[in-house]
This record gives structure tokens, sequence and C-alpha cells, in this order.
């Protein structure tokens, strides 16, 4: 399959679905927003770690005495809530953000199943589907990390699937992947199942290079996350995921 190079700003059909896509997400947007601070989760707690970081750049329970090292969140979902407090400290602010990270993934599927199938219309309908889906619009307007968890995610892929069509694989878009698939995990630490696949895609391609490049550098990028947690006590996520594996 060879790889197909898509401008969105200069193929007609897919200008057309750009423009539609941003209209009738805005419409569905405008019509389900709800401003009012969730309260199934842990969005207030994903804030305040953001505010922390934007303040001075330390990740810390800046809402407890004694301002503590935060340890069980991962920071990846903050760190963006704290680049978005440069614009607005606005709870409202951040939650239409969660709809921006909806919108440039509804793009990112457009775009990979291009890959796949080559057909332009299959892949709008594709997008409008993920768009109207009640659960993924639910999520676009809380104050929650899984919106751009799966930005990076679906990023993470185009960036593999570009990179397995290079004939040399020490390529720009290699390294690009590892670098979103490893800020994908700071995000949720289920970002790990990415690598899974990543690994298991290199490895029936037989692409020995890219495995063992894209493995090494994905756990050198979570190993500090790893090593701070330890010597805080243990992160919660983690010890959660490996008793998970434990039974």
């Amino acid at each position: 399959m060879k790889f197909i190079k898509v401008n969105l700003l200069r193929d007609r059909k897919s200008l057309l679905f750009l423009l539609a896509l941003t209209i009738i997400l805005s419409l569905v947007y405008l019509f389900i927003f709800d401003n009012k601070l969730f309260l199934g989760g842990d969005n207030a707690f994903y804030y305040i770690l953001g505010q922390s970081l934007h303040n001075n750049w330390e990740y810390r329970n800046i809402h407890m005495p004694g301002h503590p090292l935060a340890n069980h969140f991962p920071p990846g979902y903050s760190f963006l809530i704290a680049l978005e407090m440069f614009f607005s400290k606005s709870v409202i602010w951040i939650k239409v953000c969660n709809g921006l990270w909806l919108y440039g993934s509804l793009i990112l599927i457009y775009l990979i199943v291009r890959q796949f199938t080559s057909n332009k219309l299959f892949s709008i309908f594709c997008a409008t589907l993920t768009m109207l889906n009640t659960q993924i619009l639910k999520f676009s307007f809380i104050m929650m990390s899984e919106m751009s968890f799966l930005f990076f995610s679906l990023l993470t892929l185009l960036f593999v699937l570009k990179s397995d069509k290079k004939k040399n694989e020490f390529n720009r878009y290699l390294f690009l992947s590892i670098g979103s698939l490893i800020f994908s995990f700071y995000i949720r630490t289920q970002g790990v199942a990415l690598l899974g696949g990543v690994a298991i895609l290199y490895l029936l391609r037989k692409k020995w290079r890219s495995l063992f490049i894209t493995v090494a550098g994905v756990c050198m990028g979570v190993i500090p996350w790893f090593l701070r947690g330890q010597s805080l006590g243990g992160n919660g996520y983690i010890n959660q995921l490996i008793l998970k594996k434990s039974i």
C-alpha cells in the first residue's frame, strides 16, 4: 500500500470536508456544551496540577498543606492545561480546549482512514460517525484527559504509518512517533498499550531496527516518571497496572 499524501488545504474534497466538519462540530458542540464543573471525575485535580505547572513549573499538590510533590496523576494532561492557561485560566476555556482536541482527532481519523482505504467519502463518513458518538461528545466538554489522549494516540498511529512506508528506517516519522507515544503515556498510563501494538507491527514487518529504537526510546522516556514515583512511595496508576497484570 502506497502512502497517500493529503493536503487538506489544496485537495478540494478534503477542504470541503474540513469546512463542513468545522461548521457541524461547532453547532453540535454549542448544543451539548455544559459550562458547569463536572462532578464525576478527577478534573479538579487536573486543573490544580495544571495551575501548579503554570505558576512555577513544579508538579505539586498546591491545594494540600506544604504543597507536596504530586505523584498519582501522570503530568501530560496537566502540562497541556498549563499551556492553555497562557490564554486563559477560565475553566470554561479549558473545557473548550478539549473540544479542540476532538476537532484535531477527527481530522486525524480522516487522514488515517484515507491511508487504509484511499476512499475520501468513506474517510469522511468515519470521521463524521466518530464525531456523533455520544461518549466521545461527553468527554469533549469535561476537563478530563480522554480527548488529548485520543489525539496523541491517533497522531502516533499516523506517524507510524508514515514511518512504515519509508525505505529508510531511520526517518523523522519514526522519532516523531516515539515522541508522540511517550507523551500519550504521560497523559494516560494506558498508553503503554500503544507500544505493544507498534512493536507487533514492526515485528510482523521484520523491521528490527525500528522495533529496537521504538522500544528503547519509549522505555527511556518513561523511566524518569517511574523512578520519580518510586522515590515518592510508588505511583498509584502504575501500581494498579501491575496489579491487574498479576491478577
